[in-house]
């Protein structure tokens, strides 16, 4: 950058410039005086010396005395100053001159000047001068004075002078220099006095202003100048420092708005790239702090539970524990809701410019101030009109949102609120695209399974269109380039016999007088491509036009041929199974899982004495005795409990009840089984009444063998312990007979030996 001269600089210049030039105008015109006075001065002394000389070169011509003339001419060649002088006489001849070499010579050309060389011819009777660069040449006429009459009139003559003005004029110059020299340095000190005085006036204030003038260029809006000087410069410099903090606020403002702005352009990028709400708010947020240049952003959403709680969903800048301390809510209580929460209560922004400004304690206040955060601005977040939350910016100085950034926020907001309502739009339309998706592949699906042809019959030109499942179920080949639509009496001369032909066109002709919502079902036979012969349940609905006439009728068929075999089969099962139930010798009970009788074959009949048709539906008990009955309940339900059994036991005697109420004993087991998802109890039993009683007679016959026998057995071995008794008594009572004869002497003795060496013997019995 050009560094250009200072305003003291410039004013010195210019004063030292005025003087200078006033100076070299003071020196010409003082040297043109100067010159002019030399010039008068020589000219006055040219006067003086002519008439001098002429009367003293007249009284000497007068006498004649050519000599003393010539003295006189000669005598003047001491002079100062004079170059040369000169006598002519009256026809401008030279007569004598202070130069002899002069002498002779013609006075006109000798002076070269046409006004000197006219005056030469006559001679002049005042004088005549010529001022050169450096010379002064005067000429002056003489003639003989009436007094001389010793002269012949007419002779007169020319006296000229030539004076040297080089010295006196330098000598002036050099005169005229030094005063203004003299001039020029009284000016040059009063320029430099004058401009230190302005430096310490106004310019050292003017280079203050100038430093900050330059901070402001280099971006530093912190630039300020103490007011000084002159009041002129004091008022400059208060201008200029409001004028920085009026730019400070200004740039302060638009960095803000620029933030806001940016925000506002990232966010909305953010709404287009944006799969859910959580990542959204996340990234809203996390824009809000790292791109609009903000500290804190979070988003909460009104909760309805007890207590009207803003529920924290996403956050920047912040943790949790601050979140929680905010303790915010939105009800319609009294107490103070904070920022956000009286933006969701009442549905308008709220800004708060300086958070320490106010000393009220809420938790939200301290919460702000732990964390060094100023201002706030809180904002509605709308979805369909509704209010169903808030953003809550925050920044680190007062006065941070202006209305500028409010109206830009709030534009957010409403770009939010738009978001959500969108990505709320497009989750339930992707739920619906997806649940009709997964509809459409499960009914592709049911189709393919359940082996069903889809086709619409036109009423109108009676064309029926059909799709490639149902040329499936007709076998068609999959390369034949078959036509998509088909006459209903061509579709039906290809597949259709003419009883299925016409079946097929009296039921379409009933499906007219269909309502809205009913269907009609009905079974034909058709062929298929290869020759063969099957079986297909048709269901047919009806559209309607605005008049309420039948347009389209709409229909599914599917191929029951394997239906129909199977249940062919399955009828056959069910005669075979119900044969044999019927022909067994046992009777076969089936009670459902409410012990209600569903199966009585007629082996059961008869040991029951009553028919099938009195018993199915109601229950088994009443072929239990009434004493068994809880004890039976019991049995069957832990019976049920057990996953691994599948039948009670083997066959055993129960006792049962006939219809008639006889008693009757019975042989029976009991099954367990499930048909279609419901629980079955099969009870297998036989009639063994008379087989008991003859069993209990034999028992009784074969128990009172055992008796007689038991009887004989114990008369041999009571004949036998009595002998053996007899024996041992024998031996015992001799013994004793010898005890008894021995003297008393002998037997203590021996009795006293025997107790000390034997042990005593059992006493006898």
């Amino acid at each position: 950058m050009t560094r250009r001269p200072s305003v003291g600089l410039i004013q010195f210049s210019t004063l030292a410039l005025l003087g200078l030039a006033l100076t070299a105008f003071y020196y010409l015109h003082e040297s043109r005086d100067l010159h002019d006075q030399i010039v008068a001065a020589a000219m006055d002394r040219a006067t003086a010396l002519g008439n001098r000389v002429a009367d003293r070169y007249e009284h000497f011509r007068a006498r004649d005395d050519h000599t003393e003339a010539s003295l006189v001419i000669e005598a003047l060649g001491g002079t100062p100053d004079l170059e040369w002088s000169v006598a002519a006489d009256a026809n401008g001849v030279i007569r004598d001159a202070t130069d002899h070499r002069l002498v002779g010579r013609s006075l006109a050309l000798l002076l070269g000047h046409p006004a000197i060389a006219d005056s030469a011819q006559g001679p002049p009777a005042a004088g005549a001068f010529d001022v050169g660069d450096s010379t002064l040449t005067a000429l002056y006429a003489w003639t003989p004075s009436p007094r001389a009459g010793e002269l012949q009139p007419g002779r007169a003559g020319t006296i000229g002078f030539r004076f040297q003005l080089a010295r006196p004029l330098r000598e002036a110059r050099w005169a005229a220099r030094r005063r203004a020299q003299y001039a020029a340095g009284i000016i040059l000190v009063a320029c430099l006095v004058s401009w230190i005085g302005n430096y310490f006036l106004v310019g050292r204030h003017a280079l203050r202003l100038a430093e900050a003038t330059r901070r402001l260029a280099g971006g530093d809006l912190t630039a300020r100048v103490i007011p000084g000087g002159p009041a002129e410069v004091a008022l400059l410099c208060e201008r200029f420092n409001s004028m920085v903090a009026h730019l400070d606020d200004s740039t302060r403002e638009l960095r803000r708005a620029n933030g806001a702005l940016r925000t506002l352009s990232r966010c909305n990028e953010e709404l287009v790239r944006a799969h859910d709400p959580a990542s959204l708010l996340d990234a809203i947020c996390r824009v809000a702090v790292n791109d609009g240049g903000y500290a804190l952003a979070w988003v909460g959403l009104a909760e309805t539970a007890p207590g009207n709680r803003v529920r924290p969903v996403a956050c920047a800048g912040g943790d949790e524990a601050f979140l929680r301390a905010l303790d915010c809510t939105w009800g319609p209580e009294p107490a103070e809701k904070g920022p956000l929460g009286t933006a969701i209560a009442t549905g308008e922004p709220v800004a708060v410019d300086d958070i320490d400004a106010s000393p009220s304690p809420l938790p939200w206040r301290l919460a702000a101030r732990g964390r060094g955060l100023r201002s706030v601005l809180a904002l509605p977040l709308r979805v369909n009109g509704s209010v169903i939350g808030g953003l809550a910016v925050y920044a680190r100085e007062p006065g941070a949102f202006g209305a500028g950034q409010q109206a830009l926020l709030a534009e957010l907001a409403e770009d939010l609120g738009f978001g959500l309502q969108v990505l709320q739009e497009r989750t339930e339309r992707d739920a619906s695209g997806r649940a009709l998706h997964d509809s459409t592949r499960r009914l592709q699906l049911a189709l393919e399974m359940a082996q069903l042809g889809y086709w619409e019959f036109d009423f109108a030109s009676e064309r029926l269109s059909y799709d490639r499942h149902l040329m499936a179920i007709f076998r068609r080949p999959a390369g034949d380039a078959a036509p998509s639509a088909l006459s209903l009496d061509e579709l039906t001369r290809r597949f259709l016999s003419p009883e299925d032909a016409a079946t097929v066109r009296r039921e379409i002709a009933a499906a007219r007088t269909l309502a809205p919502g009913e269907t009609r079902q009905f079974e034909h036979g058709f062929r298929r491509h290869d020759g063969t012969e099957g079986f297909m349940s048709v269901r047919v609905a009806v559209a309607h036009d605005d008049a309420g006439q039948p347009r389209t009728a709409y229909g599914l068929s599917q191929d029951i041929t394997e239906r129909r075999a199977a249940e062919r089969s399955a009828e056959q099962y069910r005669r075979r199974a119900t044969a044999i139930i019927d022909s067994s010798l046992d009777g076969i009970v089936s009670v459902d899982a409410e012990e209600r009788i569903v199966v009585f074959n007629p082996a059961a009949e008869r040991i029951f004495r009553c028919t099938a048709a009195e018993v199915i539906g109601t229950r088994i008990e009443r072929f239990i005795p009434a004493g068994l009955r809880a004890h039976h309940g019991d049995l069957v339900a832990g019976f049920a409990a057990d996953p691994g059994a599948q039948a009670m036991g083997s066959f055993r005697p129960v006792q049962a009840v006939r219809a008639d109420g006889e008693s009757v004993l019975l042989e029976a087991v009991i099954f367990k089984g499930e048909v279609d998802g419901q629980r079955l109890f099969t009870v297998a039993c036989r009639d063994v009444s008379e087989r008991h009683s003859a069993e209990r007679r034999r028992h009784e016959l074969e128990a009172q063998l055992r008796q007689a026998q038991k009887m004989e057995a114990i008369g041999l071995l009571a004949g036998g312990v009595a002998h053996d008794f007899n024996n041992i008594l024998g031996a015992i009572m001799m013994q004793v007979s010898l005890v008894q004869s021995e003297p008393a002497c002998r037997r203590a003795p021996s009795k006293a030996s025997r107790t000390s060496s034997t042990p005593p013997s059992a006493p006898p019995t």
